[in-house]
């Protein structure tokens, strides 16, 4: 007999595949509480949350010598100068070196960039600036000869009339160099610049703002604690006799894992809630759940199986949202306040962590003036926002990662957007950072008397950046 397929055969066939296949494990829904919450207001604040001024001086900390206001003064009083490079000097090198020069002081003069030419006249003259040889100085009580060492200088007199000098009172040389280990790490220790008034000031504007949110802390999350035992307490037992109860041996490594998972929970019961959600003041303003699953293997939870962590989420979550409408009361602004502190001192800190780099001036002058008018703003803005249910995961100073459950929803440009703008403004202020460690010597010799008048070393970023003078 032939079997003919229609829509009800069709209908029976798929009937009989799924009385043959494995029942499916139904999880029963998580027990809730059956009477609704009662969350009183919170105590609104007294007063206001007080901002720090930045009326202090501060500058990032540059890697550096120090030096450069040194070699700057020396070539305002030595000019007019003839520019001496080694003959292997790129035109890059050159620029570079009378760019530098320039920026030291606009009013000195370069008559001379290259050497070539004088050279080719001290070899055929026999006379090389500020030379030193090794002269005879008798011999010794084993009859051995001694040397001394022995200057000679430039013949200045008909020297300075040479056309290749043109009148150059002194000559600089700039060239690249190489030092020891040793030599390098005492280089590395020299630092120009300081941002401690104005971090001191940021963290005692902090750890104020911790002080004045004491109160609200320990009300909001006594409401917390209370809400999330309440669900808690609905919930513990049905899951509790669940892991209990199980005797499947697939099931048995992830029951005991979850196990001791829920064991975290177990003393909020007892009203002792370490574990439950909690308002964080830092980042910006979230309530939050410290990370406790770290120990569920990846394979769970199995097919039929609750996924506790997932549920305890969700149990967080509801009863947050109960809790929710009584956190503001002027709270809300106050904790938006020290968030936009919080973003602008870790990025000061940030900025001013010591590197090879340098600044321009007037733009180092702006961001200064930016930071006292952000902070004097920051303090007369009137802020209002309101918590809204939020997920993912955020990292709390001293505390570590924390799973999201609501942060604050600014109403209005939120400060911490601002704080953001401008430390990344302040990142920008940085010139010729990727020079790094690369080494230049500077000597500057005056034709005069064949005297060193300076001779310094100095990281390049230092001296050759951007048309900057030395610094």
């Amino acid at each position: 007999m032939r079997f003919r397929i229609t829509r009800t055969n069709i209908w029976l066939l798929a009937l009989l595949a799924s009385a043959c296949a494995q029942p499916t494990v139904l999880v029963e829904s998580t027990p809730r509480p059956t009477q609704a919450a009662q969350v009183a207001p919170m105590t609104p604040p007294s007063g206001s949350f007080n901002v720090p001024t930045a009326a202090v001086a501060w500058t990032p900390v540059t890697i550096g010598s120090g030096r450069g206001r040194e070699l700057r003064q020396a070539l305002v009083d030595k000019h007019p100068l003839a520019l001496m490079l080694e003959n292997s000097a790129s035109a890059l090198l050159e620029d570079r070196v009378f760019q530098m020069v320039k920026a030291a002081g606009p009013e000195i003069q370069v008559v001379t960039r290259g050497r070539a030419r004088l050279d080719a006249i001290l070899e055929e003259l026999g006379e090389i600036p500020y030379r030193v040889t090794l002269a005879p100085a008798g011999t010794n009580i084993l009859g051995q000869p001694v040397f001394i060492p022995k200057e000679h200088p430039l013949y200045t007199e008909w020297l300075k009339n040479k056309k290749p000098l043109k009148g150059a009172k002194a000559m600089l040389t700039v060239r690249p160099i190489a030092v020891d280990d040793i030599r390098l790490k005492q280089l590395r220790q020299g630092r120009q610049g300081s941002c401690e008034a104005i971090e001191r000031g940021l963290k005692q504007g902090l750890e104020a703002g911790a002080q004045f949110f004491n109160p609200y802390e320990t009300e909001a999350n006594k409401a917390l604690a209370n809400g999330f035992t309440r669900h808690l307490d609905a919930a513990f037992p049905k899951w509790s006799a669940e892991i209990a109860e199980s005797r499947d041996p697939e099931w048995r490594r992830c029951m005991s894992a979850y196990q001791s998972f829920l064991n975290t929970y177990a003393p909020c019961l007892e009203g002792a809630c370490k574990a439950g959600p909690k308002v964080h003041i830092t980042a910006g303003g979230i309530i939050g759940m410290e990370k406790s699953d770290l120990l569920i293997p990846k394979t769970c939870p199995v097919p039929g199986m609750r996924d506790y962590v997932a549920e305890m989420e969700d149990l967080a979550a509801r009863a947050v949202a109960e809790v929710l409408p009584a956190l503001d009361r002027g709270w809300v602004g106050e904790i938006m306040r020290h968030g936009g502190l919080e973003t602008l001192s870790a990025g000061i800190t940030e900025v001013c962590t010591p590197r090879h780099r340098r600044f321009n001036p007037d733009d180092l002058n702006r961001a200064q003036s930016d930071v006292r008018y952000f902070l004097s703003d920051l303090q007369k803005r009137t802020l209002s926002g309101e918590w809204l249910a939020a997920a993912g995961m955020e990292r709390v100073p001293g505390l570590g990662p924390v799973r999201v459950i609501a942060r604050i929803n600014a109403l209005g440009h939120p400060p911490t957007a601002t704080a953001s703008q401008l430390v990344k403004q302040l990142r920008a202020l940085d010139r010729c950072d990727e020079a790094r460690e690369r080494l230049y010597q500077a000597i500057l010799i005056d034709v005069a008397t064949s005297e060193v008048v300076f001779m310094g070393i100095f990281f390049e970023a230092e001296l050759l950046c951007d048309g900057l003078p030395p610094g």
